[in-house]
């Protein structure tokens, strides 16, 4: 697959656990170090303590307690230069003042997620071959 990319991890916050597993798997499996989290607390939880080694927040934004807009907020108080992408069903319903770098409409597939990761990175663009795997719920690769 060729030399691995060298940045930061990316933390992955999702509550459904098989497209939180499916999408870490891909992006471990594209060279990432990733940090996994259920919902908007445990995102911060994790931000707030490996915030220095992180370069990139992918998360949904559909979390009881605190979702993942709040999150976001909270996310940029704390690192306005953070990197976060938003992914959701129902873009169309979404009024975000916090403006992440990009959004996700679900489902989606590992190209995809791929293109949007080295863009919002601002990685040189490379192209992956990714074999016809399912990744938790997301669409066909």
């Amino acid at each position: 697959m060729g030399a691995k990319v060298i940045v930061g991890a990316i933390l992955v916050v999702d509550d459904d656990a098989a497209q939180r597993i499916g999408i870490s798997g891909l992006l471990e499996r594209l060279g990432f170090a990733v940090i996994q989290a259920g919902n908007g607390l445990e995102a911060l939880e994790n931000y707030s303590i490996y915030h220095d080694g992180i370069s990139l927040v992918i998360m949904d934004i559909s979390f009881p307690r605190l979702d993942g807009i709040d999150a976001t907020r909270k996310i940029r108080r704390m690192d306005p230069s953070s990197k976060i992408i938003l992914c959701s069903q129902y873009m169309d319903q979404l009024a975000l003042d916090s403006m992440p770098e990009a959004l996700l409409k679900k489902p989606y597939n590992g190209r995809v997620l791929w293109d949007i990761v080295q863009q919002v990175l601002g990685l040189e663009r490379r192209h992956i071959t990714l074999r016809p795997r399912f990744y938790g719920a997301t669409a066909e690769l």
